[in-house]
């Protein structure tokens, strides 16, 4: 046997330990995020849904807004502190 078959001889051991090596790596970092996703509770169940806020019109320009972000002024909301200070205006129906 020459020098060069011992060589590749050699080398092809070093490659299937190699991919030996990899498919364990690969398998424990699989069962790895498996089992981690497993302990944790699903994003949904944790949070607590929210009640649905009542919508209103800016009585200026017509968007419609959260009531809890509204600015009041009288009977009137408004989208922004510029438009309560114009005031309201008339809509045709």
């Amino acid at each position: 046997m020459d020098r060069e078959d011992e060589v590749w001889r050699h080398d092809r051991h070093g490659i299937r330990s190699m991919s030996k090596l990899l498919m364990f790596v690969l398998l424990g970092l699989a069962a790895y995020l498996i089992l981690r996703g497993m302990g944790r509770p699903k994003e949904r169940t944790k949070q607590k849904r929210r009640e649905a806020e009542k919508m209103v019109l800016c009585a200026h320009c017509g968007v419609h807004l959260p009531e809890g972000e509204c600015l009041r002024s009288g009977e009137h909301c408004y989208c922004c502190e510029a438009h309560r200070v114009i005031g309201p205006i008339e809509r045709r129906p």
